[in-house]
């Protein structure tokens, strides 16, 4: 599968997906000519790489934003920490609503330089959604190998746990899994949140 198709079938940005393709480029060409940093993420993902490394990437890139902007709220710091410190979803979930209400109230959430602080508090929102993300996916992976396991071992009539697989491997993204792997949504959904995440950030940069 060419690079193009591959960022199609995870729903990456049109502006990515239409200069992959009109440049005929391959990853390593994409990868050297890339300026944004969301559109890098989506790169990364095709590559790979795992979802865990991108949501703390992306939460890394927020909290150094927070501090710069001086931890405007605590909650916002607080969602991006919780975001890599494996938090469960619900408890990402909740962090995410609070950041989202602090946005919606932007206008009034400005530092000394005037900067929009509800453009911060949306890059710390979408990192814990990313997390929330990831957390959902990782679950109903889980899931998936708890019911193979009591499937194999009632044709067995064996424990569950002397046929229960290996563990899987981190987390990533596999564009030929995504119609039918439950979790490859959630997978998706999570790099999409990193990336808007970036651009959040990016804005706040410019």
């Amino acid at each position: 599968m060419e690079l193009a198709d591959v960022l199609e079938a995870m729903d990456a940005p049109d502006a990515l997906v239409d200069g992959v393709r009109r440049d005929a480029l391959d990853l390593g060409e994409a990868w050297e000519t890339c300026v944004e940093a969301d559109h890098r993420v989506w790169l990364a993902a095709s590559a790979g790489a795992p979802v865990e490394v991108l949501v703390e990437a992306s939460a890394s890139a927020v909290l150094v934003l927070l501090e710069r902007l001086g931890d405007p709220s605590p909650a916002l710091a607080d969602a991006a920490q919780l975001a890599v410190a494996g938090a469960s979803a619900r408890e990402l979930g909740l962090a995410a609503e609070r950041c989202e209400e602090i946005a919606e109230r932007g206008a009034g959430y400005r530092d000394a330089a005037g900067l929009d602080l509800g453009h911060a508090a949306r890059a710390a929102a979408l990192v814990a959604r990313a997390g929330e993300g990831l957390a959902q996916g990782e679950a109903r992976r889980e899931a998936v190998r708890l019911d193979r396991a009591q499937h194999m071992a009632s044709m067995l009539g064996a424990a569950v746990h002397a046929v229960l697989p290996a563990n899987a491997d981190a987390a990533r993204v596999d564009v030929n899994a995504i119609g039918r792997d439950p979790a490859q949504g959630a997978f998706v959904y999570a790099v999409a949140a990193c990336a808007e995440a970036l651009r959040a950030v990016a804005s706040l940069r410019a």
